[in-house]
């Protein structure tokens, strides 16, 4: 699914998820990015601080070197400001994925 670009970046060091996750979490990481991936785009029309958002963030945690974009994202996810939560909320996914 997400191997295509990600496989640039794993030779660089920079797909952060899976420097550190085992094969068998890849599947479940790739689920994780995926639900992220549609908050983002949900997020210019709608608040996103939901379940499958706060599970995915969750399921990445152990994964991450860096706490702060998890944060962000969720802080981010809940703005009752479109704009604002949009750009935060994509700015913060930018930062999980790179």
């Amino acid at each position: 699914m997400y191997s295509r670009w990600l496989a640039p970046l794993l030779m660089q060091g920079r797909a952060f998820c899976y420097v550190a996750a085992m094969p068998s979490d890849r599947t479940t990481i790739d689920l994780a990015v995926q639900i992220l991936r549609t908050a983002v785009d949900a997020s210019r029309t709608e608040k996103v601080d939901t379940d499958p958002v706060r599970l995915a963030l969750r399921v990445l945690l152990p994964h991450c070197p860096e706490r702060w974009p998890l944060v962000n994202l969720w802080e981010s996810a809940g703005y009752d400001e479109p704009i604002f939560r949009a750009q935060n909320v994509s700015a913060a996914f930018n930062a999980i994925v790179l």
